[in-house]
């Protein structure tokens, strides 16, 4: 994971990255996993940040595990205790200049499915959510397979990559 000190000596962006099982308890990894990151990116202030980006990484981690179909030819997996085949979703973050993007990889190459009826009404809401406290999101199908699905959270200008190198 890189530092703010990695920054001010050339890096031109901050990532930190988690490989999870797509399991129900890998939504508390996430959001551990963001407020690790932005702690050591100096980004825990102030705190709405660190909800809203707890909140977005793990609604698009809660939807990629919800999404794994029980069986189904996958790119990479998990062996669990039981010697099962778990699928594995990917966790990354990135801040860019005056961004941070939450993005999580899974391997189903179709495009996420947005709930239309009353019936998906938790599914529902927590696509409102991620989208209320985003700047935008999309998803795009990278070569290597999957499908990546991504948020877009804006940045105060105090805390933009541009200005960590300098404190």
């Amino acid at each position: 994971m890189a530092t703010a000190a990695d920054q001010a000596s050339g890096v031109s962006e901050l990532i930190g990255e988690l490989r999870l099982a797509a399991l129900p308890g890998s939504v508390g990894s996430a959001r551990e996993l963001v407020r690790s990151v932005l702690g050591a990116w100096d980004l825990s202030r102030p705190p709405q940040l660190m909800e809203n980006a707890q909140l977005v990484a793990s609604e698009l981690v809660a939807h990629a595990v919800g999404a794994q179909p029980e069986s189904s030819r996958r790119l990479q997996t998990f062996v669990d205790f039981h010697g099962r085949r778990v699928g594995m979703i990917v966790l990354r973050m990135r801040m860019e200049q005056r961004s941070l993007l939450v993005e999580v990889w899974d391997d189903l190459a179709e495009p996420p499915v947005i709930p239309e009826s009353q019936s998906d009404e938790n599914e529902l809401t927590e696509v409102l959510a991620v989208g209320a406290v985003s700047k935008a999101w999309d998803y795009y199908l990278p070569g290597s397979g999957g499908r990546v699905v991504w948020a877009e959270l804006h940045l105060p200008h105090s805390l933009s990559v541009a200005t960590m190198g300098e404190s």
